[in-house]
């Protein structure tokens, strides 16, 4: 055999050798995801306290039922795949709105589009104080949301590649962390009156042919499934509302 030919299978060799012991010479991916993507719309204290946590007691506020409120999305990067997308975003509001329009003391609660908060320099309360002046809000529901996406390769599958092809279906795992909050004020004693949160981490395992595919679904399902669990956190909090404002309206 030539050398040229030995070479070339010396070559195959060390190639093959090294997929099967793929597994072994590999980082763990699972203690090393990479950020592919962040969407975000600025926390509630960064918008409301200018960076500083949210007071963790609601303030004293008495109501006059029946109150009006008004509920807005913060606004996020205008990009054309950001999640939430506005569908979602509306579909958010929306279910917001049904909850809270729900509530025996309540007798509209109006979504304000978020251009509304526009980009003026003013502080968050500031700016809500404007709206409650200009449409007649007793409270105003504020909501913002932050999601991190992050792949995993599985560079540890690749190496059984050649006895078990299956694998080649579960190489890559797509996962998103989303954090969606809410919180009611009253804008003129800037007092909390309730917050609701939820957190969530949603992943999905694919092949690296369709992960493009699978990143998008994992987005757009992990922020469907954490506003599922902010609108029931949302029931929650609101029915402890309720005596609260019974016994300020006597």
């Amino acid at each position: 055999m030539s050398r040229p030919a030995t070479d070339a299978v010396t070559a195959a060799g060390l190639v093959l050798g090294l997929c099967l012991a793929g597994c072994s010479i590999v980082r763990d991916p699972e203690t090393h995801p990479f950020e592919t993507q962040r969407d975000r719309s600025p926390s509630l204290a960064e918008f409301l306290y200018a960076g500083q946590p949210v007071p963790g007691r609601y303030g004293a506020v008495r109501f006059q039922p029946p109150i009006r409120i008004g509920i807005t999305f913060l606004p996020q990067r205008a990009d054309s795949d950001a999640v939430p997308t506005s569908g979602q975003r509306e579909t958010t509001l929306m279910q917001v709105r049904e909850v809270m329009a729900a509530l025996p003391y309540v007798s509209e609660v109006i979504v304000v589009p978020e251009y509304w908060l526009g980009n003026q320099p003013a502080e968050g309360f500031e700016k809500l104080r404007a709206l409650a002046r200009r449409f007649d809000f007793d409270l105003i529901a504020v909501i913002a949301s932050d999601q991190t996406a992050s792949d995993m390769r599985n560079f540890r599958s690749l190496g059984w590649i050649t006895y078990f092809g299956d694998k080649l279906w579960l190489g890559d795992v797509d996962q998103a962390r989303t954090v969606v909050e809410l919180a009611v004020v009253e804008p003129d004693s800037r007092a909390l009156v309730l917050r609701a949160t939820s957190a969530l981490t949603f992943g999905d395992s694919t092949s690296v042919l369709d992960d493009w595919r699978s990143s998008d679904f994992v987005r757009h399902r992990g922020f469907d499934e954490a506003r599922n669990l902010l609108i029931d956190d949302l029931r929650q909090q609101l029915a402890d509302l309720h005596p609260r404002v019974d016994a300020r309206s006597r």
